[in-house]
Formats: structure tokens, C-alpha cells, sequence
């Protein structure tokens, strides 16, 4: 005959298993069988925009923000429809802003010329990137007036400590919406990253305008930082006259871009005159430029367009060992 000791032991033991059927059959975990949880993956960059309405013979401006817990790395604008010279359709513009607001925001500005007639968007974008892994140190600017017929090319050092992220300009737009060389002010040459600490604006004033023009010119510096390092991918094409030509450079794996450049060469002699309309992220590893040639083209025009990327995580301090 079984003691009654044991008999209790066997009905404790049935007790604590069915209270464990009930705590799974409820979805709750023991702690010796609990799931580790995953921590949220951080979203390295998002781009966002802002759109205004754009016709020939007038001026689109609009400007993109970014939300709470991210800066802006870099931005953009696009211009819909585009002009095609080979169908002489869309908006004829030139861009004479783009640059970042403050630490949260980009803005941008273009003029479309009175023919062809066109209506339709003008759209500036903001690509925005998580402050878990980067942090804005300064900003720093310049600004210049540039006499007719001369080509400047305006330098931006970020300070010692520091690396630049972005950089942009705001220059004299068109003197007159009439379709003329005589009206187009201000053309910018290159806008990109020249160094680690240095963003480089080149602003050529038109020979064909008897006046001078006015930049500004400003670049955005961030914090260095150990595994943070912004690399560079470019795309180089060339265009003649009465055409269109573009770029595409790609971030590589594990980066994601941060913002883009432009130059267009050659830069002595007879410059290439463009209506850069399309400069914005491509997805979340590429950037697009797009532009269409106004006028005759010196041989062997090109256009050089930069992707700055920058990696998707900050890599951890290992732990000193005791």
C-alpha cells in the first residue's frame, strides 16, 4: 500500500504541469522557455517632400522637413514634367537654390522659362537620417558677389573635429522668363564634397548679362566619430546640344546615402550651360540627377554626378576585459 506522502507528491506534480498547459495554452511563457525579444531595428534614413505648383514663366519653391529624432543629411528638388528637347515638351527650368534650413529641412528653387508653355510640380526633398548615428556639430557659410564674365569657385571648410555632411548655395535667379541666354544669371558649375571638410560651390556669372551676381553658400559639418565615415560613388556622363543626360551612382551594401553632388565640366574656355531638373535620392542607396543642355555645348561636355553614403549602424565599443 502506497504512503500517503507520495500519493500528495504525484498530485502536486499533476497540479504544477496543468498550470503550465494553461499559461501556454494563454500564450504566457515560463521563464525557462520565454522568447528573447528583438531589439527594434534602427531605420537608418528616410526622404521626405514638399511639393508647389510650377509653370513656365514663373519661380517654384518649396521646402521638405524632417521629424523628431532625425537631421537632414542632404536634399533635393525635382521638376515635373521635365523638359525633352527633343520634343521641345515640358518646363525649361535652371535651379538657382538648394540648400538645407537649420538642421531639420531642405529648400530649393527653380525658374522655368516662357516657352514651351507647361504647367505642372515643383517638388524639393529632404533625405533625413537618424540621429543614433550621427550628430550635427555646426554650420558654416559664405557668400559672394560675382562680376560678369567671371567663375568663382566658393570653399566651405568645416572646422578642425569635424567632417562635412551637406552642402548648398542660393544664387540670383533669371533675369527676365523670356526664353534668352541674356536672362540666365547665375550658373552653377559643381556643387559636391571636395575633401572630408570641405563642400566646394562653383558659380560662373553670364558674360551675356552686364551685371554682377550674388551667392551664398553654406555647408553643414558634422561630428567626427569612430566607424563613421562618409564614402563617395559617382556616375559621369556627357551631353551635346539639345539633349538630355543623367546619373546614377549606388551607395555599396550595408550604407545607406546621405545626400548627393553635382560638377559639370569643362570648367575653362566655353562652359556647358544645363538646366539641372532632376537631383534627389534614388531609394535609400542611390541618387538621380537629371539635366537638359540650353544652347550649344563645347566638345566633350560631361556631368558628374555624386552618391555620399554613409554606413547603416555605429559599431559598437567593445567591452575592456578585467
Amino acid at each position: 500500500m502506497r504512503g500517503g506522502g507520495e500519493i500528495r507528491g504525484r498530485r502536486l506534480r499533476l497540479v504544477v504541469l496543468a498550470v503550465l498547459a494553461a499559461l501556454l495554452a494563454l500564450g504566457v511563457a515560463s521563464p525557462a522557455v520565454a522568447k528573447k525579444k528583438h531589439k527594434k531595428k534602427v531605420i537608418p534614413a528616410v526622404t521626405t517632400t514638399a511639393q508647389a505648383p510650377f509653370a513656365s514663366s514663373s519661380t517654384g519653391t518649396a521646402n521638405a522637413g524632417c521629424s523628431g529624432g532625425t537631421h537632414v543629411s542632404g536634399g533635393g528638388w525635382t521638376v515635373a514634367p521635365h523638359f525633352d528637347p527633343g520634343t521641345n515638351t515640358g518646363l525649361r527650368s535652371v535651379n538657382s537654390s538648394s540648400t538645407f534650413i537649420g538642421t531639420t529641412g531642405w529648400t530649393a528653387t527653380s525658374e522655368a522659362f516662357a516657352g514651351p508653355a507647361a504647367s505642372g510640380s515643383f517638388t524639393a526633398l529632404a533625405r533625413c537620417e537618424n540621429n543614433k548615428l550621427g550628430r550635427i556639430a555646426t554650420s558654416v557659410s559664405g557668400s559672394a558677389t560675382i562680376p560678369s564674365a567671371e567663375l568663382r569657385d566658393l570653399v566651405i571648410t568645416c572646422p578642425t573635429g569635424t567632417h562635412v555632411l551637406t552642402g548648398g548655395y542660393s544664387a540670383s535667379g533669371l533675369a527676365a522668363f523670356t526664353n534668352s541666354l541674356n536672362n540666365l544669371r547665375i550658373l552653377i558649375l559643381q556643387s559636391r564634397r571636395t575633401a572630408a571638410n570641405q563642400w566646394t560651390v562653383s558659380a560662373f556669372e553670364n558674360n551675356l548679362v552686364p551685371a554682377s551676381g550674388n551667392i551664398s553658400v553654406s555647408a553643414l559639418c558634422e561630428y567626427n566619430a569612430k566607424g563613421r565615415t562618409i564614402s563617395e560613388s559617382s556616375t559621369s556622363s556627357g551631353f551635346g546640344n539639345l539633349s538630355r543626360a543623367s546619373g546614377d551612382p549606388s551607395c555599396l551594401p550595408k550604407t545607406h546615402v546621405v545626400g548627393g553632388g553635382y560638377s559639370l565640366a569643362p570648367t575653362n574656355g566655353d562652359l556647358p550651360v544645363a538646366g539641372v531638373d532632376e537631383f534627389s535620392p534614388n531609394g535609400n542607396t542611390g541618387w538621380h540627377l537629371g539635366l537638359h543642355s540650353i544652347g550649344g555645348q563645347p566638345a566633350g561636355a560631361t556631368v558628374t554626378t555624386y552618391a555620399y553614403c554613409a554606413p547603416d549602424a555605429v559599431k559598437k565599443k567593445k567591452k575592456k576585459k578585467k
